[in-house]
């Protein structure tokens, strides 16, 4: 004699088998095998989602009857609490087929429409509390009978991964259109003081998107996947989990760039006062002398940007550009602190070209080079300087072809034919000095998959089968080439 627990999961085989009563506002999500609420709309002011209050929303479950039950104890449902909107609540009541029925406290009763259970009601009296019972589960449904005990908790990230990617995409989309805001209208002379209050207000906004990003990604990042029995279908269904972890902290560190980057367009747009320099709260902070070069970026104003150029320089360089990624054992804040720096350098390398500052967009290279060597992060950091360097180095490319169109036209200024020759000689000329840079760049870096090549024999075989691919290549000509020469 034992309790059971007739348990209604609802997978896809079962679905059909499911009565919903309104499928413009309740799903069965194919995925997580669980009813939810479908979004109906945003709020614009918080983001956040808005499901309907309608009471007259009902799910009725297929007909089972097993055919040992004594009495129906209690009712029970397993929401993912956490996610759960404000202001619902799960309720029952039982079908024989034909009638709804209702505990009212003495009997089982035909349900009016007001009349429901919760999982608070006690269905029996304390007499039946020692009751157990026998239940062969003949009902023709397999695997729905779960004993006491089974941990299903593991499935709560998943349900949440998919929920919140949906709020993430649209904080993602906010950021950008902010972004786009701040730099089309931003510093403008003509800018009026209601234009700044809306700026700082959205920048305030921000930084309270920036704060309850964090504390999400701190909860996640901590979120504890039980571990694995050490058979196959466990290790793969942990890998599994564990892949839909680190999937969800990556859009949320991506999420919070995003932002952390609007906010930084907002403050300079704003005119906020420096002192003023907290960034998306928790210690961060902006300095001055970001906040005075933005402005001088966004206005257009080559000279308001050097005369704060060698003080943001010297800040840079005792900050951390490189991280360590999630799946080595990174910390995921110092992550989205490295890589809102890097975002915003890599913005800088793209604007300064167009105010003419090509020496400094160079000298911005050099810094990031620096901060690289002099700030290491550990074993397995990555470094986004290729990104970096190829959108600098693109733009001073634009920039001198864009403005080749003007020399023929200013005072003494050579023919069409002298300018071309000039404009390819430039060209070179940077060409040649960006290479050297690259290369720098490129004696300090490991590709990831050939570090795991660490034994000679290894190495030398791997060698050897480059050199035979580049004999392949050149048409079947026999290769020259040594082993010391192929390693070279």
């Amino acid at each position: 004699m034992q309790k059971l627990l007739k348990c209604f999961r609802f997978e896809r085989k079962n679905h059909s088998r499911v009565t919903i009563s309104d499928t413009t506002k309740i799903r069965l999500n194919t995925k997580t095998h669980r009813l939810e609420l479908k979004v109906i709309g945003y709020n614009r002011v918080t983001g956040a989602a808005k499901y309907s209050l309608d009471t007259d929303l009902t799910v009725t479950t297929w007909l089972t009857t097993p055919v040992s039950v004594k009495q129906w104890l209690t009712f029970a449902v397993d929401p993912l609490e956490r996610l759960q909107p404000d202001g619902t609540s799960v309720r029952f009541k039982l079908n024989d087929g034909t009638d709804n029925y209702w505990w009212s406290g003495a009997a089982w009763v035909v349900a009016g429409a007001t009349d429901w259970n919760d999982e608070e009601s006690r269905l029996y009296s304390a007499a039946y509390d020692e009751m157990t019972y026998i239940d062969s589960t003949d009902d023709g449904v397999e695997g729905e009978t779960l004993d006491f005990g089974v941990d299903t908790s593991d499935f709560e990230l998943q349900a949440a991964a998919s929920r919140l990617g949906h709020r993430l995409m649209f904080h993602t989309t906010l950021a950008r259109m902010w972004r786009h805001a701040a730099i089309c209208l931003g510093a403008s002379p003509n800018g009026s003081n209601q234009r700044r209050e809306v700026f700082n207000q959205w920048s305030q906004q921000a930084s309270a998107h920036c704060n309850g990003l964090l504390a999400l990604l701190a909860a996640v990042h901590q979120y504890q996947i039980a571990a694995p029995s050490g058979e196959n279908d466990s290790m793969v269904e942990y890998d599994r989990r564990r892949m839909i972890k680190e999937v969800l902290i990556e859009r949320i560190v991506s999420t919070s760039v995003e932002m952390r980057g609007a906010q930084r367009l907002l403050r300079a747009a704003g005119g906020d006062d420096p002192k003023d320099n907290a960034l998306g709260g928790q210690g961060d902070r902006l300095s001055g002398d970001e906040l005075r070069l933005l402005r001088g970026v966004l206005a257009g104003d080559a000279e308001a940007v050097r005369a704060t150029w060698s003080e943001l320089v010297a800040a840079l360089r005792s900050q951390e550009i490189l991280y360590i990624p999630l799946t080595k054992g990174g910390n995921p804040r110092r992550n989205v602190r490295s890589r809102a720096l890097g975002q915003f350098i890599y913005d800088l390398v793209g604007w300064l070209p167009r105010l003419g500052l090509l020496r400094e967009t160079q000298q911005l290279l050099e810094t990031v080079q620096l901060m690289e060597s002099k700030q290491p992060v550990g074993p397995g950091a990555i470094t986004e300087f290729d990104r970096l360097f190829e959108n600098g180095y693109k733009s001073i490319v634009r920039c001198l072809v864009a403005s080749a169109d003007l020399w023929d036209a200013r005072a003494g200024a050579p023919s069409g034919g002298e300018t071309d020759h000039l404009l390819v000689d430039c060209l070179k000329q940077l060409t040649e000095v960006e290479s050297r840079r690259w290369l720098r760049h490129s004696r300090t870096v490991r590709l990831s998959v050939v570090e795991k090549v660490a034994k000679k024999q290894s190495w030398n075989a791997l060698v050897k089968f480059a050199c035979n691919r580049a004999s392949d290549c050149r048409g079947g000509v026999q290769s020259s080439y040594t082993t010391s020469q192929c390693t070279n």
